[in-house]
């Protein structure tokens, strides 16, 4: 079982414990879900509610619905955003240069 650390032994001041909490409490338990509420998914793309529910209705993103909750998977979230990457001006010459060759 890891030791628990006290404020004392790694002097920190209350200002930069309280950041430290505040960003513990937003990524707790995110790396391990496998899918997200719209609330969490619209924070994930960085959108909001209504317009990930207007996406929605576009059937514009891949979602879930069961016993009336919505759910998101993020790998599909991530592979619809790579899907719709617009691409640089750099990758389109590079690409158009290696046809070339």
């Amino acid at each position: 079982m890891p030791q628990e650390i006290t404020q004392q032994e790694i002097k920190l001041s209350d200002e930069s414990i309280a950041k430290l909490a505040l960003v513990l409490s937003q990524n707790t338990g995110r790396i391990d879900k496998k899918y997200l509420t719209v609330k969490e998914a619209a924070n994930y793309l960085r959108t909001s509610d209504r317009n990930l529910r207007g996406l929605m209705k576009q059937n514009k993103v891949p979602f879930y619905r069961l016993e009336g909750k919505i759910l998101f998977k993020i790998s599909e979230l991530d592979d619809m955003l790579e899907k719709n990457k617009k691409k640089s001006l750099d990758e389109i010459i590079q690409r158009a240069t290696n046809r070339g060759r």
